[in-house]
């Protein structure tokens, strides 16, 4: 620990032109002075055009950096960047942390009605689907008319893992 926290306090004052693959690594570090290093070296670059949303993207996933990564998504991207495709990798994301803040968000980005039954139905289609993001889509596609389904969708429902409950 007091290497680390020599290294930041060095790497702050002397190397602060660190490329951003070390700067993402630094971020997720278990050294709180060095998290904070990172943090503010990424604060001193501009969030979209020099860090760019796949990087903050891999940050959202990790353990240390996950709030700064969510933070900086919602202050500095909108609809444009962040679509309805960006979402769905994150929704159907394996962990819990990247599926929350996915569903946080989506709704506030875009509406319901602008994605349509359509894509909540493919969530649901897709292999990778988690019992939490299937609860999620469930729940979306509770604010749609009943013929918006279809019967063969339907029918899959009911043999789907993790929708079967919720369907019958």
């Amino acid at each position: 620990d007091p290497a680390r926290v020599y290294a930041a306090a060095y790497a702050r004052t002397h190397a602060r032109d660190l490329e951003l693959g070390r700067l993402l690594r630094l971020a997720n570090s278990s050294s709180v002075e060095v998290r904070k290093l990172a943090a503010d070296l990424l604060g001193d670059r501009d969030p979209r055009k020099d860090i760019g949303l796949d990087a903050w993207g891999q940050l959202l996933g990790t353990q240390h950096a996950h709030d700064l990564a969510g933070n900086a998504l919602r202050k500095h991207f909108g609809a444009r960047e962040l679509t309805p495709e960006w979402f769905r990798d994150r929704l159907l994301d394996s962990r819990k942390q990247v599926f929350g803040f996915a569903a946080d968000l989506l709704s506030k980005v875009h509406t319901h009605k602008v994605l349509g039954a359509e894509y909540f139905r493919a969530l649901l289609d897709d292999p990778r689907i988690s019992s939490y993001a299937t609860e999620f889509a469930l729940d979306a596609l509770s604010r749609f008319p009943g013929e918006d389904f279809g019967r063969e969708f339907l029918a899959r429902m009911v043999l789907h893992p993790h929708a079967r409950d919720t369907i019958l």
